[in-house]
């Protein structure tokens, strides 16, 4: 089976296109993609740059697992799961201070999607 015709690689080429799709917008002034949002060092450390910068690292590990027919459902889950659990704590931590726009819904729903394709897909190894 040719994995580029699956939703599952469509959902991990989400997760690494969308990084570079404007996330925020700061005090209605400027734009910020997740490339932008990830080198943002002021107050944060490095562990949270390389923090940002796995969502993109998990796409290219479905994408390539996928492509050697040895995608399994665990890495399927973890890169649903991870985006999602870091938009939580970032809503809950800094909510009201941004205006969340099109690349943050977009990388949640490839999420999401991949999440739910962990427990429906037939063609992912255990």
């Amino acid at each position: 089976m040719n994995f580029f015709k699956t939703v599952e690689s469509w959902c991990a080429v989400g997760l690494i296109s969308f990084f570079f799709i404007p996330w925020i917008k700061v005090l209605d002034l400027w734009s910020l993609s997740g490339v932008q949002v990830a080198n943002l060092s002021g107050e944060y450390s490095r562990l949270f740059t390389i923090a940002f910068y796995i969502i993109p690292i998990l796409g290219f590990l479905v994408l390539y697992q996928g492509s050697r027919n040895q995608l399994s459902k665990w890495l399927l889950f973890v890169s649903g799961v991870y985006p999602l659990s870091f938009f939580l704590v970032a809503y809950f931590l800094h909510g009201q201070n941004f205006t969340y726009l099109l690349g943050v819904y977009l990388t949640a729903t490839a999420s999401l999607c991949l999440v739910i394709l962990t427990f429906i897909s037939n063609h992912v190894k255990k």
